[in-house]
């Protein structure tokens, strides 16, 4: 698996381009990939993907179970 962060983020696998949903899903990539074998709290996830305008769905959009 390939991917771009120069530009819009993108993926490829074998079979070629990947979509990438919504504008969150590739801030999400976005800082994971920047990351890579860090560990990424909750909480820094958050505040990336809504800064200070949490909504109330957030604490459960960024769990694990």
């Amino acid at each position: 698996m390939r991917f771009g962060l120069l530009g819009p983020i993108a993926a490829q696998d074998a079979a070629g381009p990947l979509v990438i949903g919504s504008t969150k899903v590739r801030i999400l990539l976005g800082i994971l990939l920047l990351r890579r074998g860090q560990v990424v709290s909750s909480d820094e996830l958050k505040a990336a993907l809504w800064g200070t305008d949490l909504p109330a769905t957030a604490s459960s959009s960024c769990t694990t179970t």
